[in-house]
């Protein structure tokens, strides 16, 4: 490994050091709500592939209670996403039990704030309705999510988030499991988080 090699992660991790001490401790409340783009789904009728259903840009908004630590934070999140379905009044929505865990770091005094970046993800439940479905139109299933974003500070208890997230289900089963249509939901939002 030559010397700029060793410089340069001498300087990350130094970087990461110096982040960390800046780093919120404490809990937190946390909201957000943005477009949720629902990818195209596949849909299968007594295991037989029965062509996709396509949606229109819907609606993304949750709620979460979390903790901050030297250099991250965890949290536990309930979220709703709905979208109509192309062509049609009918909607596929999700309501989903989180539990998120982010890695914060990399914060950087700009003037008269400073800016933190985010990744992270979490596991958890979601309830998928699709009223289409004629009987049976509700399932419960594994949750999975990964985010990304910006953190900006607006005083010394408020951060004002953008960011983008990535949402996906085991595929559910309707119509006492003859129908199922996969979701995955891409998300970018603008939320906020307040120290308690």
């Amino acid at each position: 490994m030559n010397k700029k090699a060793v410089a340069l992660i001498c300087s990350l991790f130094l970087l990461l050091l110096s982040s960390a001490a800046q780093a919120r401790e404490g809990t937190y409340v946390a909201g957000r709500a943005g477009a949720s783009l629902l990818s195209d789904s596949d849909i299968t009728i007594a295991g037989v592939p029965s062509g996709s259903v396509s949606y229109k840009t819907g609606l993304d908004a949750a709620f979460a209670l979390g903790y901050s630590y030297v250099p991250g934070r965890v949290e536990v999140e309930v979220a709703y996403n709905t979208n109509e379905i192309d062509g049609s009044s009918d909607s596929y929505d999700s309501l989903a039990l989180m539990f998120n865990a982010y890695a914060e770091f990399f914060d950087q005094d700009v003037g008269f704030t400073s800016i933190s970046t985010y990744i992270g993800g979490g596991f958890g439940a979601a309830q998928l309705t699709l009223d289409a479905a004629t009987t049976d139109n509700s399932d419960i299933v594994f949750a999975w999510q990964l985010a990304f974003g910006l953190g900006l500070e607006l005083s010394q208890r408020l951060i004002v988030d953008l960011g983008y997230r990535h949402f996906a289900t085991a595929d559910p089963s309707f119509d006492s499991g003859v129908l199922e249509v996969d979701y995955a939901s891409n998300i970018i939002y603008l939320g906020f988080r307040f120290d308690l």
